[in-house]
């Protein structure tokens, strides 16, 4: 993403993707387990830009 040449109206613009993901454990409930994504999430955006934490 980070290499792609994007526009927004006339605009060059850069963007990044950083995403946190996790795999359901059996009995999880979907509260907990969008919580656990979530902290993977604000891991990569604190390791820096365009990251994947499972």
């Amino acid at each position: 993403m980070e290499n792609e040449d994007l526009s927004f109206e006339g605009k060059e613009i850069r963007a990044t993707i950083t995403i946190g993901g996790a795999v359901r454990e059996e009995n999880e409930s979907v509260d907990k387990w969008i919580q656990r994504a979530d902290e993977k999430l604000y891991i990569g955006k604190g390791k820096g830009r365009n990251k994947v934490e499972i």
